[in-house]
């Protein structure tokens, strides 16, 4: 075996094992794309709260906008309005009250 394979073979068990050794600081996908969300409502709140307070949203709407952002999945009632005129909660798509999957996006009813 020549020192370039042995260099490669090391390298190829460097990569494999660097899970093993990661560190606390090190997130995984999954935490940072929802902390990432999280940080987007928020920042929507605070701009809904700062046009609440400077007179461009009415207290009702605030309210209501407010509360979709904080509910997760489909905001509120567009999601049951969807719901009750037989569409798709993800595109839109009409389906049958029978259908237990969209027929054009495959989301699950």
């Amino acid at each position: 075996m020549d020192i370039l394979t042995i260099i490669l073979i090391l390298i190829t068990c460097a990569f494999i094992a660097s899970p093993l050794f990661r560190t606390s600081e090190q997130k995984p996908k999954d935490k940072v794309e929802s902390q990432h969300k999280q940080s987007m409502i928020q920042n929507t709140i605070d701009e809904l709260t700062l046009d609440y307070e400077t007179g461009k949203l009415s207290k009702q709407d605030y309210d209501v906008l407010v509360q979709e952002h904080r509910q997760p999945g489909k905001q509120g009632h567009e999601f049951e309005q969807q719901k009750a005129r037989n569409m798709c909660t993800k595109c839109g798509h009409k389906v049958n009250k029978d259908d237990k999957f969209c027929s054009n996006c495959g989301t699950k009813l």
